[in-house]
């Protein structure tokens, strides 16, 4: 997969045809009666280039990060990243959606419990918003 610049990232969408199955493209048209699976399509594919970033930026800084896979089943509800950003050690749990995702209950529960035990938690949707964890510029997710 090519690199892509992170502030190119919210225009993207996976391209369905055979031929550009592993490449990117700027969106422009989709056919009307496929928006819906396309839509959903591109959203995983934002999510999993969001995550790519992200881990990046992560690994950059020289700081662990635990990725949960979705295999992980007996871990239903964690969010995507969980890291401690030095010097101060704040625990941060961070759950990457892309702009119009949704959590489910069980993470919705998880996070909460998290935020109650001292973690900062994070609701992240774009590159701008992650960068923000850092300079704590970005809002921490609230439960409803």
């Amino acid at each position: 997969m090519r690199p892509i610049k992170p502030e190119l990232l919210g225009n993207l969408l996976k391209v369905p045809g055979n031929s550009e199955r592993l490449g990117f493209a700027p969106c422009a048209f989709v056919e009307h009666e496929k928006q819906e699976e396309s839509d959903t399509r591109a959203g995983y594919e934002y999510e999993r280039e969001l995550q790519r970033l992200c881990e990046g930026s992560l690994a950059q800084k020289e700081i662990w990060f635990h990725h949960l896979s979705t295999r992980a089943r007996e871990s239903t509800g964690m969010p995507d990243l969980l890291f401690v950003i030095p010097p101060r050690s704040r625990a941060c749990a961070v759950e990457l959606k892309s702009r119009t995702g949704k959590l489910r209950k069980e993470q919705r529960e998880v996070m909460a419990r998290m935020k109650s035990n001292g973690w900062e938690v994070y609701l992240i949707r774009s590159w701008e918003e992650w960068l923000g964890v850092f300079d704590l510029k970005t809002k921490q997710w609230e439960p409803e």
